[in-house]
């Protein structure tokens, strides 16, 4: 079961067949955490569903964050990926947000490249939001 706003946004058919797998509950997880960057001026600018991998994009006047999921194309199992390019007069950004993980949070243990559960899903999705919230240098 996914949530009202993620069942209303996808609204193709194919796409739809999604949404009871890992694909959905990462999207969802998504959409919640990452609501703040609307709160900062930005927009759900794109979500699609697709064989080949998954995205959700954020655009605001800071820049654009893109998460990714591919829960079928990598060797290893499900592979997840967030990225930025954002800017500010106090800071800036552009890149994997596992590169701000490791600047913001010496020594901090990234998870896996390759994810096979919804536990580190979560913990992936939950660290990248987190990291963004604390750099407010870069809204």
């Amino acid at each position: 079961m996914v949530s009202e706003r993620l069942n209303t946004l996808v609204r193709g058919r194919i796409e739809r067949t999604y949404l009871d797998r890992d694909d959905g509950y990462w999207a969802d997880l998504v959409l919640s955490e990452f609501a703040f960057l609307e709160a900062r001026g930005g927009r759900l600018a794109a979500i699609a569903f697709h064989q080949k991998g998954d995205s959700i994009t954020y655009e605001g006047p800071w820049g654009s964050v893109v998460l990714e999921l591919a829960p079928d194309n990598h060797p290893d199992g499900t592979w997840i990926d967030a990225s930025a390019n954002l800017k500010s007069a106090r800071g800036a950004v552009r890149g994997r947000l596992d590169t701000l993980v490791q600047a913001r949070r010496a020594g901090a243990e990234l998870p896996s490249i390759a994810r096979k559960d919804r536990a580190t899903i979560s913990a992936c999705v939950r660290l990248w939001a987190d990291v963004l919230r604390e750099s407010t240098q870069l809204f």
